[in-house]
């Protein structure tokens, strides 16, 4: 068999799969995906004030959302933890070296 011909049948049984599965009213979720959505929302709902948020608030974000999103679209409810972790950790690694913004010396309002 040449290669080709590999690619074909695999094409072939990969949409096999993807018709039986919408079929049957299920559907694939790239729980990453789902993750990096989430994570860009969050940055972008928080932006230079991502040193604000801790453990708890990123888990209570993200698990709103994500059962917001299983509500509407389905999404299994069941990977919330692990779109949690993901985005947890996406986040930790945005934070880095995020500091406070704080009032440079010589505001008025201090003086």
């Amino acid at each position: 068999m040449t290669t080709i011909a590999i690619l074909q049948l695999v094409t072939i049984a990969t949409l096999a799969a993807v018709i039986y599965l919408v079929q049957r009213n299920r559907f694939i979720v790239d729980i990453q995906r789902v993750a990096d959505l989430l994570t860009a929302q969050l940055l972008a709902d928080y932006g230079q004030d991502l040193w604000m948020l801790d453990e708890r608030g990123i888990s209570g974000y993200v698990r709103t959302k994500y059962m917001q999103m299983a509500t509407e679209w389905g999404f299994p409810s069941a990977a919330v933890d692990r779109v949690t972790s993901l985005v947890g950790e996406a986040i930790k690694t945005a934070q880095g070296d995020s500091q406070p913004q704080t009032v440079g010396k010589g505001n008025p309002f201090y003086e």
